[in-house]
């Protein structure tokens, strides 16, 4: 159901978000990885792709672009009072990296 809603249905972040949380837990990385990449190109401002993304590059053993993907968030959302709180966890992951 999911890879026919990934192949029709290109306006959702759900799909791209639970497509990549399923290849993900499969162990199928490289499969969530350009499901992940492709969303978070497609919807910047969802955190959980993006963060989604860095978790399986890092799984993949690909600690720069785990990094990478994690600083992209991290310029979506500047540390300012509205954005304090998604920053700061951003920020957190970038530092156990």
């Amino acid at each position: 159901f999911l890879r026919r809603a990934y192949t029709l249905e290109k306006r959702d972040a759900r799909v791209f978000l639970f497509l990549g949380r399923v290849l993900a837990a499969r162990q199928k990385t490289a499969s969530a990885e350009r499901v992940l990449a492709d969303g978070a190109r497609r919807f910047p401002d969802v955190v959980e792709i993006g963060s989604l993304l860095s978790d399986v590059r890092l799984q993949r053993g690909d600690k720069a672009g785990a990094i990478r993907a994690l600083q992209t968030l991290a310029q979506k959302f500047p540390q300012d009072g509205k954005n304090a709180e998604m920053s700061g966890r951003i920020h957190f992951s970038l530092g156990r990296l």
